[in-house]
């Protein structure tokens, strides 16, 4: 049995988004708009303490908060080979612990 063509990828997710844009538009019961049923929802959910709701309602409200990530270097210089520290003095980029061939294609010498 052939398997069925798929599109995954930007297209397909422009297409569920169309979908459910659509969906959400359309007049629900009363002649209000799904979408305005939804939030309704969300709102009387939080309210209720659910959680994930005040947090989506925050969210939606004043935006998410930015998230950092700390990140320490734990080189140690007297570790390193000569070689590496001669990449770091002249500026190359160290690829994966090992200095940068200096004569390799996009090392960001001139020869």
């Amino acid at each position: 049995m052939p398997r069925p063509n798929r599109t995954v990828g930007p297209k397909s997710d422009k297409r569920w988004r169309e979908a459910i844009t659509l969906a959400v538009l359309e007049p629900g019961e009363r002649g209000v708009r799904k979408l305005r049923t939804i939030a309704e929802k969300v709102v009387e959910l939080a309210l209720g303490g659910e959680q994930w709701a005040v947090q989506e309602i925050g969210d939606r409200l004043d935006g998410k908060s930015h998230q950092s990530v700390a990140v320490r270097d734990e080189t140690d210089a007297s570790t390193m080979s000569e070689a590496q520290l001669m990449a770091i003095a002249v500026g190359e980029v160290l690829r994966g612990g090992e200095a940068a061939d200096a004569n390799a294609p996009g090392s960001g010498t001139i020869n």
